[in-house]
């Protein structure tokens, strides 16, 4: 069919049926194929060429094979974004908020900066693990009998609050004894040191210097759970090993009570010194 033009141009404000229908004639019988559902378009293919696509779907949403999204985006809001949803298909995507992500329980992307969630990691961390005190100042003894050595008073840590207990200590040359570091809570000794399966920090009869840290778990404190049990880990020796073991508290039980003191206690002979240091008080979050 050929192009073909009007006999009479629309004039004025007026555009007639006649004229209107002889314009989309013609626009009909220049494409290569005629239109035969909504959301078809003609698109051009070159130089007075076209053709027809099916650019919308069913929903009048642009197809992706045509570059569309194929996304209703009526219900995005502030701080959303675009996603995809499957193969060739995409959404909208909310974000997850700071109490989710600090939480775990987000999901979603997030939008924050590194700087966001440095602080977000830094307040979490800052929850869960809290130094309550501490003792930096080396004590010395070469006392016989178990004596207090370093004290971490005026604390506060309550019955549901598990702990961490941490201190340093060395022994001198001077004879082929041993020495060992004990610890007390409020005034109850859980790990007397003038027993050595008892202590904190154990250090063999060899004449020589040693070193070594003690570290201590402590149970929440609760009643029926009288947290007779603590886990105990020694790390670091110097010339010599000492040892290492699960504690047995040979007096009371760790107290039921909000602690307030933490008290490394020592015991060594008249030719050694035992030397404590570095005692540090760390409770972790309740559950």
């Amino acid at each position: 069919m050929a192009y073909s033009t009007p006999s009479t141009r629309a004039t004025g404000y007026v555009v007639l049926a006649t004229n209107w229908n002889e314009l989309v004639n013609n626009f009909l019988a220049g494409s290569n194929e005629a239109f035969t559902t909504d959301g078809d378009m003609w698109v051009a293919t070159g130089a007075e060429a076209g053709e027809r696509v099916a650019v919308m779907d069913a929903s009048n949403l642009i197809k992706h094979e045509v570059g569309g999204w194929e996304l209703d985006i009526s219900a995005l809001t502030t701080n959303d974004a675009v996603g995809g949803a499957s193969s060739g298909v995409a959404e909208i995507k909310t974000p997850v908020t700071q109490a989710e992500a600090e939480a775990g329980t987000g999901t979603r992307f997030s939008l924050w900066s590194p700087q966001r969630w440095k602080q977000a990691l830094d307040a979490l961390a800052g929850g869960a693990l809290t130094r309550q005190g501490g003792q930096t100042t080396e004590a010395t003894t070469t006392s016989t009998s178990s004596t207090d050595l370093l004290t971490v008073a005026s604390l506060s840590i309550g019955v549901t609050l598990p702990m961490m207990v941490w201190v340093a200590a060395r022994k001198t040359t001077g004879a082929a004894n041993n020495a060992g570091v004990g610890l007390k809570l409020n005034s109850t000794v859980i790990g007397d040191a003038s027993t050595a399966a008892a202590r904190v920090a154990q250090f063999d009869t060899a004449n020589a210097i040693q070193s070594m840290s003690g570290l201590v778990w402590v149970p929440h404190r609760v009643t029926l759970y009288d947290g007779k049990g603590c886990g105990l880990g020694l790390t670091g020796a110097q010339a010599e090993t000492g040892s290492s073991r699960g504690s047995q508290p040979t007096s009371d039980p760790v107290p039921l009570a909000t602690i307030t003191d933490v008290i490394w206690r020592g015991i060594s002979t008249a030719s050694i010194t035992l030397g404590a240091d570095e005692g540090h008080v760390y409770s972790y979050a309740a559950a």
